[in-house]
């Protein structure tokens, strides 16, 4: 498993991870009908 230590730095390295290999990356999304 890999940490990061910001917000920025998560984004930067899912979007080069996406980019070398977008079928190797998985999205999960949550959504509560209660709240939405």
């Amino acid at each position: 498993m890999v940490y990061v230590d910001s917000w920025d730095e998560f984004v930067e390295r899912s979007v080069q991870l996406f980019r070398t290999d977008p079928s190797a990356t998985r999205y999960v999304m949550k959504y509560w009908h209660c709240e939405g």
